[in-house]
C-alpha cells in the first residue's frame, strides 16, 4: 500500500490568504476557526493541487485574492513516486504547472495525489440533478482508468461535432447521410463508457453497503445505474429519435444523459429518505470511493472533511469518527464541541485566525 501524505503547504494570494506556510503533521488534523476565517479555502487549496480545480465549482479568477494579480499554491507530498513537489500558479489568463520544479501539464500529475473531499453541499449527489452524479462518476473512473479518460474525451469531441452537424442539417446546410459515421463513432465510444460505468458502480456499491450500514443500522443501501439508452438497442433508438434531434439540434441519446440513483431498502433515497439518511449516504459514497482507491490502485488517499460534523447528530458523528480510516485527514470545524472525543484523541489541533494557523494544546 502506497501512503499519500502532505508534508507542507504554501499558499500565496489565494482566496483570503496573502501568504501561508504550514507544515502538516501525519494523522488527523483538526482546523478550528470562526465562519469566514478561511477553513474551507485551506482544504480547497489542497484539493486544487491534486486535481487542478476547485471542489466548490469556483473559477480560477474567483479564487484570486482581492487586489492581487496572481496566486500560487505549492505542496510537498509523499506519493507512490516518493517525495513530490507540485506547484500551480495562476496569472490571468495563464495557469502554470510545475512538478518537482519542472514545467508540466495538468495531466502529468492528475491522480498522483489522490484526495477525497466531503462538504455539506455533497448531499446534492443524492438528491440533486443528474449532472452532479455524472461528473462525480466520470471523475472517479477517469482518475483510476486512463482508457476511460481517453474514451470520455473522445466521446465529448464526437458529441460536439455531431451536435454541430445536427444544427447544420436543421438549417438546410447538410444531409442526413453525413450523420451516419458520427452515429457509429458515438455508439462505439459511448458503449465503452457505459460498460465501465456499470462495472464501476457495482464495485462502489459493494464497498458502500457495509459503510452505510454502520451509519444507519438496519438499512440496506444500493446504487442503480440508469443508462439513457440500452446499448443493444442504441441504433434503433437513434432512428426513432432522429426527427426530434433535428428539431432541437442536439443529441438526445447517449451516456452524456446517464444517471444513477441511490436506494435505501429498495426505495429512492432522494424521495423517501430523511435528510440525515441522505447525508449518511453521501458520506458513505465518499468513504467507499476512498476504499476503491486503496483496493484497486493500492494508494492511500488524503481525506478532507469540510465542516461535516456540524451537520450530523451525535449518533452519526460517532459512527463517522469510527469509520475514518488511518490516513492523513483534514477536518474543519467552527467549534470543538461539535466533534466526538474519540476523534480528537491523538489529533493535531489548529486554530485559524487572520490567515494564520496556530497549534492548540489538547
Amino acid at each position: 500500500m502506497s501512503v499519500t501524505r502532505l508534508k507542507w503547504l504554501e499558499v500565496k494570494n489565494f482566496r483570503n490568504y496573502s501568504q501561508l506556510f504550514w507544515e502538516c503533521p501525519e494523522g488527523v488534523n483538526v482546523i478550528y476557526g470562526e465562519n469566514g476565517a478561511g477553513k474551507s479555502n485551506l482544504l480547497e487549496s489542497i484539493f486544487y493541487l491534486a486535481w487542478g480545480r476547485s471542489f466548490r465549482g469556483s473559477t480560477d479568477q474567483q479564487m484570486l485574492r482581492w487586489d492581487s494579480d496572481f496566486f500560487q499554491i505549492r505542496g510537498h507530498f509523499l506519493t507512490f513516486l516518493g517525495d513530490t513537489e507540485i506547484s500551480i500558479s495562476y496569472c490571468p489568463p495563464r495557469k502554470l504547472f510545475r512538478l518537482n520544479g519542472l514545467p508540466g501539464h495538468l495531466q502529468d500529475f492528475t491522480g498522483l495525489v489522490p484526495v477525497i473531499v466531503f462538504s455539506p453541499q455533497d448531499i446534492a449527489l443524492v438528491k440533486g440533478p443528474p449532472e452532479g452524479r455524472r461528473a462525480f462518476l466520470d471523475h472517479l473512473l477517469a482518475a483510476q482508468d486512463s482508457l476511460y479518460c481517453q474514451n470520455l474525451k473522445e466521446y465529448r469531441r464526437i458529441l460536439k461535432q455531431r451536435n454541430i452537424l445536427l444544427k447544420r442539417i436543421k438549417q438546410g446546410k447538410g444531409g442526413l447521410r453525413e450523420l451516419e459515421p458520427w452515429d457509429v463513432k458515438l455508439r462505439e465510444k459511448g458503449t465503452a463508457l457505459m460498460e465501465k460505468r456499470e462495472k464501476g458502480l457495482k464495485a462502489l456499491c459493494q464497498l458502500l453497503e457495509p459503510i452505510y450500514s454502520q451509519m444507519e443500522p438496519g438499512k440496506k443501501p444500493s446504487l442503480a445505474y440508469l443508462p439513457n439508452v440500452e446499448a443493444d438497442n442504441w441504433e434503433g433508438a437513434m432512428k426513432k429519435a432522429r426527427m426530434q434531434e433535428l428539431k432541437w439540434g442536439y443529441t438526445l441519446l447517449g451516456p452524456h444523459r446517464d444517471d444513477f440513483s441511490f436506494k435505501i431498502d429498495n426505495k429512492e433515497a432522494r424521495f423517501f429518505a430523511s435528510q440525515g439518511q441522505q447525508r449518511s449516504m453521501a458520506l458513505a459514497l465518499k468513504l467507499a470511493t476512498l476504499s476503491l482507491w486503496k483496493d484497486h490502485l493500492r494508494r492511500q488517499p488524503l481525506l478532507l472533511l469540510d465542516d461535516v460534523f456540524s451537520e450530523l447528530d451525535r449518533r452519526r458523528q460517532e459512527a463517522l469518527a469510527r469509520l475514518i480510516p488511518p490516513c492523513q485527514t483534514f477536518i474543519t470545524s467552527a467549534e470543538r464541541e461539535t466533534l466526538p472525543p474519540r476523534l480528537l484523541a491523538g489529533a493535531s489541533l489548529w486554530n485559524l485566525r487572520e490567515g494564520r494557523l496556530r497549534p492548540i494544546c489538547p
